[in-house]
């Protein structure tokens, strides 16, 4: 956890932040999150480990980056839909980040 607190840090003082975050913890990182969003990042949203409530400005902030919040899941899909999903972005993870 230090270590993703410090690389966090390190990504603020530089002012570029990251491009893609997968985030499958929620709403106890969620400022994190935004601080480390590069402008014109994408945050992916795949799990609420860390629960689903938040209090702040967290579309605010968004905006001001420009970023885009994507929400999605595996579980409520069925299970070959998930299969070959996984199976694609596995294959070709460069697809993954391409702008």
């Amino acid at each position: 956890m230090a270590n993703v607190l410090y690389f966090i840090s390190f990504l603020c003082v530089l002012g570029k932040g990251v491009n893609v975050i997968l985030d499958c913890v929620g709403s106890s990182f969620w400022e994190q999150n935004i601080k480390s969003l590069a402008v014109d990042g994408r945050w992916v949203l795949y799990g609420l480990l860390g629960g689903g409530e938040i209090s702040g400005n967290l579309l605010g902030d968004l905006l001001k980056k420009r970023g885009s919040l994507i929400a999605t899941t595996l579980r409520s899909r069925p299970l070959s839909v998930s299969v070959i999903l996984c199976a694609i972005h596995f294959l070709k993870p460069s697809e993954m980040f391409r702008v």
